[in-house]
């Protein structure tokens, strides 16, 4: 029992590490790519930074929830694409603020599509490896729910669309803080391919 508690211990150890390996590549990328859009598209000075300080909240929460969540002793190949979708996001949400220059719209289109594209991948490794999980799928849709929220925002800042845009991306949101109010809507939905 003793002994049960160690290898537990120990697994839960050797995931934090290996998430936090993770993370910090995933630190590092996004500090490199921000510094280079930075200067490309001539952004403001703090845009690495924006980006940098959004990724590191990220990681903070994923770092939290671990190991209650994660039944597997390594983070796996599936986690990391959704960590690198991830700091897509938090490339996006650093342009948020930043003057709508001509290439700033088509950054906006190669970010999100990449992260789109690797959006698929995530879900297949899972099953591929046998890893998938629960947090794994929430880790998935929190990233896709925040990708939403970025490009509504981006959507609104260059003048795409009015402010109702913003409505769409705070959907998810608006759906927790509903679980508050109806105690059913907390629920699990039963499992459905076409969902």
């Amino acid at each position: 029992s003793v002994n049960g508690l160690s290898n537990v211990a120990e697994d839960d150890n050797r995931l934090a590490r290996s998430a936090l390996r993770s993370g910090i590549v995933m630190l590092a990328t996004t500090a490199a790519v921000g510094y280079s859009l930075q200067l490309a598209l001539e952004l403001s000075d703090l845009f690495a930074a924006k980006a940098l300080v959004i990724c590191l909240l990220g990681l903070t929460l994923l770092l939290a929830s671990l190991p209650a969540h994660l039944p597997h002793r390594r983070f796996g190949a599936a986690n990391q694409v959704t960590m690198a979708r991830a700091a897509l996001v938090a490339l996006l949400f650093a342009l948020v603020g930043e003057d709508a220059a001509t290439l700033l719209g088509w950054s906006v289109v190669a970010i999100a599509t990449l992260s789109a594209a690797l959006d698929g991948v995530d879900g297949w490794l899972a099953r591929r490896q046998r890893m998938a999980s629960a947090f794994g799928a929430r880790f998935d849709m929190e990233t896709d729910a925040l990708l939403i929220l970025a490009l509504c925002m981006l959507a609104w800042q260059l003048g795409k669309c009015g402010a109702w845009v913003l409505l769409a991306g705070l959907m998810r949101y608006l759906f927790v803080v509903g679980g508050y109010a109806f105690d059913w809507l907390r629920h699990p939905l039963p499992a459905s391919t076409r969902r």
